[in-house]
């Protein structure tokens, strides 16, 4: 969900802030050759993990730590999650957590979704010293099949970044909130995302590989995060709230249920935070994935979750679907709100960064923001710039330079000429060159972007009839287009270019 920004909004200087505010500040912007080099040197931080054992002391650890390994265990006879467990378990095999899988096949299937926790097929954590034990064909029962669990890391948000910031670009106008489902971060990872003139801020998915849900906020906008409606650890729910210059402040919401995590349990957790919020009198953005098919008015639990919605006043904005593919188009992804009178536009927008449409929202609200002083120039590297700087050194009076007998005074002589000479013939004066320079990528060629155009027609086509046929022809077109993307990328990022600072 994002909340467009109004020309006429309402500014305040950072002395104005209030304490009780959490405000979140941002580094000036660098130019767009150091923000790339930025991007390309992020690495995590080291860090170590203790091994003392000390019962008499306050300090303990929230959580034990431990090495895992994800196995898939199919082939199974239709049986409760707790029946695998308690087999694993008599095996000697500590298990950390069972979940039934729904197959992909049944995914949209009501019948194929049970509230029980039964199934044929089921993701199983251990412990990593257990692995060669459910890798022995004597432990487990005679016809299961026992693979490890391979994790697409492909949907991380960090695989992504790239592609969302292009997407975003594609827009005649800024966003001010974005939000994100199935995020896949971890605390290794939280810290390699990042959007220029954006905050993150999320909640990642503890004990398990992917899920997440979280938001970019523009960094200029006085917001705080609220915790007190993060219910429950297992409900995948981040909520922020926005201050405004009309009477009430705003709640952005974002969540995420996975396919296997029950209907039932969902609806009642997020009716706890509907009510929780019913009192505050605020104005209402909740987003995200639910995976309730509101297109689907014969399902229970679709018309459950409008007439829960409807109840406290949130009216669904989306009326398409948001996610097209071969078997069936459903309405899973969705902006609920109690201020549909402040919308100016909304929709599904066409594109194929993820498998379900991204879905948009602009408001006529002006949010309270903090006014950032002196931030930083933007500066073009060009051909044509380089060449004028060139010809501004060549005639430039260097006698004061190399008569200073002093060599610190010399030397800052010379950076102040020079700084005032690269200054006059590399920084960018208008806005709009700016944004156009922005969005340059040296590696795509006009056969490549042909390619792209290609994949983007193939694209509409399926989306228009998505047919298996039509699927299999932009599947390709995209495979062929990605591959030649990175060796581009790989290219580039291998040629050193030293600038001056």
């Amino acid at each position: 969900m994002v909340v467009n920004r109004n020309k006429n909004r309402t500014k305040l200087s950072t002395s104005s802030v209030e304490k009780n505010i959490n405000v979140v500040n941002t580094v000036k912007n660098p130019s767009n050759e150091n923000i790339n080099k930025m991007e390309q040197s992020k690495k995590p931080a080291k860090r170590i993990i203790g091994t003392k054992i000390m019962e008499h002391v306050k300090l303990q650890p929230d959580k034990i730590i431990m090495k895992k390994k994800v196995f898939c265990l199919s082939n199974v006879k239709k049986c409760h999650r707790d029946d695998v467990v308690e087999f694993l378990q008599s095996s000697g095999i500590n298990v950390i957590t069972c979940f039934p899988v729904i197959k992909r096949t049944d995914e949209n299937d009501p019948k194929a979704i049970n509230n029980d926790e039964h199934s044929t097929m089921f993701r199983v954590c251990v412990e990593k010293k257990d692995e060669g034990k459910m890798k022995d064909p004597e432990v487990m029962l005679q016809h299961i099949i026992v693979r490890e669990w391979k994790f697409n890391e492909k949907k991380s948000l960090v695989n992504k970044s790239t592609e969302l910031k292009d997407y975003l670009t594609s827009f005649d106008f800024k966003f001010d909130v974005i939000a994100i489902t199935e995020t896949w971060l971890n605390t290794v990872n939280e810290d390699s995302i990042g959007i220029n003139g954006f905050n993150f801020v999320g909640k990642n998915r503890s004990g398990r590989h992917g899920g997440g849900v979280g938001l970019f906020v523009k960094d200029d906008i006085i917001f705080k995060i609220r915790n007190d409606l993060m219910i429950s650890n297992e409900l995948e729910l981040f909520a922020i709230e926005v201050g405004i210059s009309s009477k009430n402040n705003s709640l952005i919401i974002v969540t995420y249920r996975p396919p296997h995590y029950s209907k039932k349990v969902y609806m009642k957790q997020l009716e706890q935070v509907l009510l929780a919020i019913n009192n505050e009198k605020k104005l209402v953005y909740l987003t995200g994935d639910l995976n309730i098919d509101l297109l689907e008015n014969y399902e229970s639990y679709s018309s459950q979750l409008q007439n829960l919605l409807t109840s406290y006043n949130l009216k669904a904005l989306i009326n398409k679907p948001t996610r097209i593919n071969i078997q069936k188009n459903s309405l899973i992804d969705n902006i609920f709100t109690n201020a549909s009178e402040n919308v100016t536009v909304c929709g599904v927008h066409l594109t194929d960064i993820s498998d379900h449409l991204p879905i948009v929202a602009c408001f006529k609200q002006q949010l309270v923001r903090i006014e950032f002083e002196n931030r930083e120039n933007q500066f073009s590297f060009s051909r044509h710039r380089i060449d004028k700087l060139n010809e501004r050194l060549l005639s430039t009076d260097w006698t004061d330079v190399l008569l200073c007998s002093d060599v610190d005074a010399a030397f800052e002589l010379f950076t102040n000429i020079f700084r005032v000479a690269f200054k006059d013939c590399c920084q960018i004066s208008s806005l709009g060159k700016i944004k156009k320079i922005l969005k340059q990528k040296p590696w795509v060629t006009t056969d490549f972007r042909r390619m792209l155009n290609k994949k983007k027609y193939l694209y509409k086509k399926f989306i228009k009839n998505s047919s298996s046929e039509n699927f299999l022809k932009f599947k390709s077109q995209s495979q062929i287009c990605n591959k030649v993307a990175v060796q581009d990328e790989l290219i580039m990022s291998s040629i050193t270019i030293i600038l001056p600072s």
